[in-house]
């Protein structure tokens, strides 16, 4: 996969960690003004009902990119009732796109300055359940915009299903012709909807380079894949850092125990979430089994606090500049655990997550 984005709420709690869907949305999500109070006619209004809800309120919110990170608004909100139903208002000054955030899924909506919509969705097939009402065009236009992204996952899971089977020239091929029809259909939508013309001239560019991206990520997971197959059963490829003392360590010291490696970072959330079950099996199996805590791509003062506290019995940290090291195994996104035996054979690079239940059939 890829390194994740880290999004900074201010004004609010932190919302939700990136997917590729969040990625998406947040290339299209413009500014909005601050949140108010009705005032009349630069209101938008939404209102419906979740079924299934995920969590206990539901937002409108845009992203404002700095420097260093996504910063997530939240415009409006509104907590959901008993039958999961909600009403929120959002003031706007002009037409902009926001995204509808239920707690764990993201959906792109346009809003023009009088919008009064209902909608509907079952969480359980978010994207193919939610549906807008209205009497006026505003519906209508975020239908059509929520089956675009539609289109563009079931070309993806059309690809997905095939990938293994298909020789790249004719996979490739398969994945232009996704393409061409996916923006052809958005060109027709942009004469549609002249008010979302902007909109849909980013989702034009964004559809066509999102196949070139496609295929370039094809070509690394077979070559990951390979590189998965090539090292099983050779020796360890060393990795050195240093520990929580700065002092040097190196993979290779743990010799004589099988070794777990989990690579993270105070930063990934996936990665956070993986550490209970991570401790746990260290508490299980941590007198015959070494697990070694790698921090990379983040801060090490940041690293040496979060790693002190997890409290991991071996830990190293992998500096920005000693990173490429980490290119040996395609060390290309975290979390990532890998399996070795006591002489330091590698057993596996892409070993289960932690709260899987299958890692320990490695040890």
């Amino acid at each position: 996969m890829r390194r994740s984005f880290v999004f900074k709420p201010i004004k609010t709690k932190p919302i939700k960690t990136t997917t590729m869907k969040s990625i998406r949305t947040i290339a299209f999500a413009l500014l909005l003004v601050s949140s108010a109070t009705f005032a009349d006619a630069q209101n938008v209004k939404l209102s419906g009902t979740i079924l299934a809800p995920t969590g206990d309120s539901v937002f409108l919110q845009y992203s404002n990119r700095t420097a260093t990170a996504f910063e997530t608004i939240v415009l409006a909100s509104a907590a959901l009732k008993k039958d999961g139903s909600f009403a929120m208002s959002a003031k706007l000054d002009s037409g902009r796109s926001v995204m509808f955030f239920d707690g764990r899924e993201v959906a792109s909506l346009f809003l023009v300055p009088g919008d009064q919509m209902t909608m509907t969705l079952h969480t359980s097939y978010f994207d193919e359940t939610i549906r807008f009402y209205s009497a006026d065009g505003s519906a209508a236009r975020n239908n059509a915009q929520c089956a675009l992204f539609l289109a563009d996952e079931m070309n993806n899971a059309s690809i997905a299903s095939v990938s293994e089977k298909m020789d790249t020239t004719a996979l490739f091929e398969l994945i232009d012709k996704n393409s061409e029809k996916l923006v052809g259909a958005v060109a027709d939508h942009k004469v549609l909807f002249p008010e979302m013309k902007t909109t849909f001239e980013g989702l034009e560019k964004q559809f066509a380079s999102s196949a070139e991206r496609l295929k370039a990520n094809i070509v690394s997971k077979r070559q990951f894949d390979k590189l998965k197959d090539e090292l099983v059963g050779k020796k360890l490829l060393e990795i050195t850092g240093i520990d929580l003392n700065g002092e040097e360590l190196a993979l290779s010291s743990f010799k004589g125990k099988t070794t777990v490696v989990d690579f993270w970072a105070t930063w990934c959330g996936p990665c956070k979430a993986e550490m209970p079950s991570l401790k746990k099996l260290e508490e299980q199996y941590g007198d015959k089994v070494n697990f070694v805590s790698i921090g990379t791509w983040c801060k090490e003062d940041e690293w040496k606090e979060m790693a002190t506290d997890l409290g991991f019995k071996h830990n190293m940290y992998v500096s920005k500049e000693e990173a490429d090291q980490l290119k040996q195994y395609m060390l290309v996104s975290i979390p990532r655990y890998m399996v070795i035996d006591k002489d330091l054979n590698v057993k596996s690079i892409d070993a289960p997550r932690p709260s899987s239940g299958e890692l320990e059939k490695l040890f």
